[in-house]
């Protein structure tokens, strides 16, 4: 899942990204939350020292706060 959200990442900085793609990485994660929840945090940056950010945070923010209701 590592790399399927890196690769999203690295596809989301395109000129062109397609909405297909965040939705389907969106439903995988969500599905399996518990299991990607370290994936989903770290891509977040919520838990970094620095300020981290990659295209694909909002997404992982989105993810955190209704799989978490809101406390992550």
């Amino acid at each position: 899942m590592q790399l399927i959200v890196a690769s999203c990442d690295q596809h989301l900085q395109g000129s062109n990204p397609l909405e297909a793609l965040e939705s389907r990485v969106y439903k995988l994660l969500k599905e399996d939350f518990e299991l990607h929840r370290y994936t989903i945090e770290y891509w977040s940056g919520l838990k970094s020292d620095y300020q981290s950010f990659w295209h694909v945070t909002p997404l992982m923010i989105r993810l955190l706060t209704e799989c978490t209701n809101g406390e992550a």
